[in-house]
């Protein structure tokens, strides 16, 4: 009698067999719970907000702009607004860094966080009232999704940090019109000059100078002048004297 040949299974053989299936029993439940997790695969394939662009950053009312002519004057702390951008259209938060240098030579930098909002909206920061005043303040701005953050406003070659000074004296330069844009009027021996400057405390102000002519005849009395028909485009002529204070 024939007698095929048997396997014979030891020890070793059994604990390799239990290893194996240990191994892949932990494979599979660390499979169901990385797919049970919620929200786990959408942070795998995060993208992180896109880098607020200066066009869309403004200062109170005014642009984003920096250096000594470009900067705005302010008469009052501003209200820093940016629109920000997240490509999976997810809620975003500001964040917003404000610095300048003290009186003392040292820099101070603060950060200011905002709520999150939608993507694509704006998000506005209203500084607080202890900003110095006469100093150059910069800032910039970032978006932040909860997981990852953009770069600052202030990144790569087309980007800039925004300047603005508190002024809480004289918040406007000061301008006078230009000779072009100057009207006169002659009625009865007097030549009127309208000319208005532009200035926090000074207001449009019209005054009137005599002209004088040379003439050998006797003086007159002068006639009242007579007016033309309809509105006229310039003030009533009086005798040389400041019109409006």
């Amino acid at each position: 009698m024939i007698h095929e040949p048997q396997e014979l299974h030891g020890e070793g053989d059994d604990l390799a067999r239990h290893s194996r299936l240990r191994r892949t029993a932990v494979g599979a439940a660390v499979a169901a719970t990385v797919l049970a997790a919620p929200g786990t695969a959408a942070a795998a394939g995060n993208t992180p907000p896109a880098r607020p662009l200066v066009k869309d950053l403004q200062t109170g009312s005014k642009a984003c702009a920096a250096g000594e002519d470009a900067r705005p004057y302010v008469a009052e702390p501003p209200k820093l607004s940016a629109v920000l951008y997240d490509p999976d259209r997810t809620q975003v938060s500001g964040e917003f860094e404000v610095w300048w240098t003290d009186t003392e030579g040292a820099e101070q930098r603060r950060t200011y966080t905002t709520t999150a909002k939608l993507s694509g909206t704006p998000f506005t920061l209203q500084l607080p009232s202890d900003i110095p005043p006469t100093t150059v303040v910069s800032w910039r701005v970032r978006a932040n999704d909860g997981t990852t953050t953009s770069p600052w406003s202030s990144a790569g070659e087309d980007g800039s940090a925004c300047e603005f000074v508190y002024d809480d004296v004289n918040p406007e330069k000061a301008a006078l019109s230009s000779p072009n844009t100057r009207s006169h009027r002659t009625c009865s021996g007097w030549t009127e000059w309208a000319c208005t400057a532009t200035s926090p405390w000074t207001r449009p102000r019209t005054t009137s100078w005599p002209t004088h002519t040379a003439s050998s005849a006797a003086p007159t009395e002068p006639s009242a002048p007579s007016r033309p028909a309809g509105p006229s485009p310039f003030p009533f002529c009086r005798s040389p004297r400041v019109l409006s204070g």
